[in-house]
């Protein structure tokens, strides 16, 4: 079973989509049980320093260096919290059939760029301030979990919110770390566009 992430960067969707073709032709000409799963915004307290695709990461990350949270309210995506994805995923291995290739595996909930900052200025407590970057067009990365959901059952047990404090107050009681660890890195997201200011890694599960 391979597992893949879906990327913004224009050479990492070549690369994403280049690598579900692959797992697609395996799977029609080996017979063999191949699956794609698209894991969407996966978030959670991070154990490692260094969470690229992670928007809530992020987010807190800049709030610890600046004191300032930039968010644009016109990005819109969906986040879904690691112990849903592994339940999702776990659906997805027991099944002794599947009627797909492919699946997303995903929360289906919006959330704007502006609402995940006011959650996190409302858990990182006082002295954050809330900047509003709103410009441009802006984007919508929400996957569908319809034929995930014709399936299996799809319930989300931790909420954005739930989420987004859990997160939040974890890199307040590790901040040393967080804040340590960034300086010994030369690249990263930018929390408002979300697209990479130097180079990305092009690797798609850890």
């Amino acid at each position: 079973m391979f597992a893949l992430k879906l990327s913004t960067g224009s050479f990492r969707t070549m690369a994403v989509a280049q690598g579900e073709e692959l797992c697609r032709s395996y799977r029609e000409t080996s017979g063999s049980n191949t699956v794609v799963l698209r894991f969407d915004h996966l978030y959670g307290e991070p154990k490692k320093e260094r969470q690229e695709e992670n928007p809530c990461f992020q987010m807190m990350l800049e709030a610890l260096k600046t004191g300032k949270i930039s968010a644009n309210s016109r990005n819109v995506f969906s986040l879904l919290y690691m112990s849903d994805a592994v339940e999702f995923t776990y659906q997805i291995i027991k099944a002794e059939n599947l009627l797909h290739a492919t699946y997303n595996i995903a929360s289906g909930e919006s959330i704007t760029q502006m609402e995940l900052a006011r959650q996190i200025q409302k858990y990182a407590g006082t002295g954050m301030e809330l900047v509003d970057n709103t410009v441009g067009e802006g984007y919508r990365r929400v996957l569908s979990t319809e034929r995930y959901k014709c399936e299996f059952p799809h319930k989300v047990f931790v909420p954005s919110e739930e989420g987004v404090k859990r997160t939040v107050k974890y890199m307040k009681k590790h901040s040393r770390r967080f804040l340590e660890n960034d300086k010994k890195h030369c690249t990263f997201a930018h929390p408002v566009s979300g697209k990479p200011v130097l180079l990305w890694s092009v690797f798609y599960a850890e």
